[in-house]
C-alpha cells in the first residue's frame, strides 16, 4: 500500500517537473536575444516573434543593443497574424559598424508603403522576429 502511494506521488513529482521544464523552454523562447527599439517603441515578446505595439512612421529608427561588425535585416510584408505574404520578395536593410538606421534605408531605396511587417534581425548568429505595422 504504502509504495503504491510512493509511486503515485513519484510518478506525479515528475510530470510536475517536466511541466515546469516546458514552460521555462517557452518563456526563453519568447524573449529576444537582443534588445531593440523601432520608433522609440519596445516590442513585445510573443511565442514566435515580437510585436512593436501600435504604427510606426515609414522612416521609423530601429536600434539595436548589439556590438556586431554586421547587422543583415530582411523585412516582409505580412498578414495580420504574421505571416510572411506567399512570393514576397523582401526588403534588405543593412548595418555596418552601428546600431541604428531608418527603416526606409533599404538596399533598393523603396520605402515601406503602408500595411503590416515582419522583420528578421540577424546580428552575431542570432536571429529577433519582429512584427510592425507601418501608418
Amino acid at each position: 500500500m504504502k509504495r503504491g502511494l510512493i509511486m503515485k506521488n513519484l510518478a506525479m513529482m515528475f510530470v510536475v517537473s517536466i511541466a515546469i521544464v516546458g514552460l521555462s523552454i517557452r518563456l526563453v523562447a519568447e524573449e529576444l536575444p537582443f534588445a531593440l527599439t523601432l520608433g522609440g517603441a519596445k516590442p513585445v515578446a510573443g511565442t514566435s516573434f515580437a510585436t512593436v505595439p501600435g504604427t510606426v512612421a515609414d522612416n521609423a529608427e530601429l536600434v539595436l543593443d548589439v556590438d556586431e561588425p554586421m547587422v543583415i535585416i530582411n523585412v516582409f510584408p505580412c498578414n495580420e497574424k504574421g505571416e510572411a505574404k506567399e512570393g514576397a520578395s523582401p526588403a534588405i536593410i543593412m548595418i555596418q559598424g552601428g546600431k541604428k538606421i531608418t527603416i526606409d534605408q533599404t538596399m533598393d531605396k523603396k520605402k515601406l508603403s503602408v500595411g503590416n511587417y515582419i522583420m528578421n534581425i540577424v546580428a552575431g548568429g542570432k536571429t529577433a522576429r519582429v512584427m510592425f505595422s507601418v501608418k
